[in-house]
């Protein structure tokens, strides 16, 4: 199979996949037991959490704006595709790039220079 690249794919969803999403809590459906997340970061995916009677999460499921998922290419491939756009994009764009170190994931932090 021949190797996909990312030619089109945005800053923002490739911000995202590359250092993960910043969830905004956006409302609880009582019934479902569901609470309601969307990326603040700009790729504006949303994330479901069910829950069961004692607060566990059971599951989360994700609704990915049009143009997110990276069809036709590994995970692997994709991680890397993004790495490369966002250097390139940070590097041709003048922002300022900065990663800190959370607990257990990566936080990319872009802001435009002043």
């Amino acid at each position: 199979m021949a190797k996909r690249e990312l030619v089109d794919y945005s800053l923002a969803h490739s911000i995202c996949r590359e250092g993960g999403h910043w969830w905004e809590y956006m409302g609880w459906d009582y019934e479902a037991h569901t609470a309601q997340r969307r990326c603040i970061r700009g790729c504006h995916t949303w994330r479901y959490d069910t829950y069961d009677a004692n607060h566990r999460k059971q599951r989360s499921r994700y609704r990915y704006p049009a143009g997110y998922l990276a069809k036709g290419i590994t995970k692997v491939d994709a991680a890397i595709e993004c790495r490369k756009l966002v250097e390139r994009l940070i590097t041709s764009r003048g922002i300022t790039f900065v990663q800190r170190m959370g607990k257990a994931s990566h936080e990319l932090l872009v802001k435009g220079r002043s």
